[in-house]
């Protein structure tokens, strides 16, 4: 990418140098979460039964599958948010990847779900090849994204504001891939088939709303002007950050536990409650209450911290989540009713952590001096990796020592180890990570002394 220190400006939506941020750049921000998280869920809700059920390799191989390829992968988004800070063009730092990425995002989601009728070694390599690739597309096109709200503004509440959107639409994707996908496999006469169609129509929805933020959202060169951006990678400087470090070992617990749940939702409906046909409604019920607590969520962080908030929401998470396993196999009804309070608690992982991780770059440069928030974005989504590799290689390996076999009936044990990994063994995850995140040192007042600090400079 050409460096163009004097660029001009393009057709953008302006951001005001007060710090507030008009209604057009919180929602075309947001609609960038909407491709991430359908990209996301898709895989996160899916990809194991899509392997087993579907493309027919086996619960272990599938396991080391997302584990390994995601593992691998995490480690290139550091480099990638260091890169999206060193670049300089016309569009900015970040939203150039947003327009060059789209597109191949779209492709490696056709690619797959495509099931190519091969023996089972090539299947084995089709799958890692195809996961491998979709995730770096996904790697290049999320993380400058969301590295964006730190410069759009350093208002706190406005950066709660922003995440409030962002939320929205990310439940809206990751609602859009847990209700629709198994409905439109369902149009066609074979899950196959259904699959093929589902890859290359989410892959197109993925372009489009990926290059909404590129064309409606910039930079804000008032929040930006006279911040220096280090040429070093400087990953140990950012290590050396420790709220960072809290934020990303609770968020990683976090997000295992809800990838868990994900991952066997379709399972445990499938086997455990022969109700295949409530898992979409399962999901609907868990995001829409999630979407629909955004709002009290938001105005809670600016009543009683963002801390407060994310633990809050995760205590009610790990209680739904413990009481789920007694009352879950009473009846599928009763299974979708707790969702309710899931979702409840669950939109504060979808909320909190994208509010909390602008105060920590601020934090990072009132402590060094320098810009880094690629770099703290693309560390943050190789903990992302970490937890969604992890909740994979646990739902595969726990099925295979479980005993499952699918498309048949499941033996006891397999039953059994459905329902523990479906409710306490996230809830375990969730109950060690706000242990952790009760040591998070940033509040309101920290925040605004970082500031002013920051200003005497």
């Amino acid at each position: 990418m050409v460096v163009d220190a004097a660029a001009p400006k393009d057709a953008a939506v302006a951001v005001t140098e007060t710090g507030r941020l008009s209604t057009g750049v919180k929602i075309g921000y947001g609609a960038g979460d909407l491709a991430v998280n359908l990209a996301l869920n898709v895989t996160a809700m899916y990809m194991l039964y899509y392997y087993t059920d579907v493309f027919a390799i086996t619960a272990a191989a599938a396991g080391f599958i997302l584990l390994f390829a995601r593992m691998g992968l995490g480690f290139l988004d550091p480099f990638i948010g260091h890169l999206s800070d060193r670049v300089n063009t016309r569009w900015g730092k970040k939203r150039p990847f947003l327009l060059f990425g789209a597109i191949p995002l779209g492709i490696c989601s056709s690619l797959l779900f495509f099931s190519p009728d091969f023996g089972h070694t090539a299947k084995l390599v089709w799958a890692a090849a195809t996961f491998t690739f979709f995730f770096i597309c996904v790697s290049l096109v999320n993380i400058p994204y969301t590295a964006l709200a730190p410069a759009l503004t350093r208002d706190i509440h406005e950066r709660s504001s922003l995440a409030g959107y962002k939320v929205v639409f990310a439940v809206a994707g990751t609602l859009f891939a847990a209700g629709a996908t198994k409905p439109l496999v369902h149009l066609f006469p074979t899950e196959i088939a259904g699959f093929r169609f589902v890859g290359w129509f989410y892959g197109i929805i993925m372009v489009l709303a990926m290059l909404i933020p590129f064309f409606t959202v910039q930079e804000n060169r008032a929040v930006m002007a006279g911040i220096p951006y280090s040429t070093g990678f400087g990953f140990r400087n950012v290590l050396g950050n420790r709220p960072f470090i809290i934020m990303a070992v609770s968020t990683t617990l976090f997000q295992t536990a809800m990838n868990t749940l994900a991952a066997m939702v379709a399972f445990y409906f499938k086997y455990n409650l022969q109700a295949e046909n409530l898992i979409p409604l399962a999901f609907v019920v868990l995001l829409v209450s999630a979407t629909g607590m955004v709002p009290f969520y938001v105005r809670l962080s600016r009543r009683r911290g963002k801390k407060y908030t994310y633990l809050l929401g995760m205590t009610i998470f790990a209680a739904t989540l413990v009481l789920l396993f007694f009352i879950g196999t009473l009846s599928p009804r009763a299974t979708v009713v707790a969702m309710i309070p899931a979702g409840i608690g669950l939109s504060t992982v979808f909320l909190s952590p994208w509010a909390i991780l602008p105060d920590v770059v601020e934090y990072h440069h009132w402590q060094t001096g320098e810009r880094r928030e690629g770099a703290i974005y693309g560390l943050f989504f190789l903990c992302l990796k970490f937890s969604a590799a992890l909740a994979g290689f646990i739902c595969g390996m726990g099925l295979d020592i479980s005993g499952f076999l699918p498309n048949v009936a499941q033996a006891p044990a397999a039953l059994m180890g459905l329902r523990l990994l479906m409710t306490l063994v996230p809830a375990g995850f969730i109950i060690v990570g706000i242990f952790t995140f009760t040591r998070f040192p940033i509040n309101e007042a920290l925040y605004r002394r970082m500031l002013r600090d920051m200003d005497e400079r």
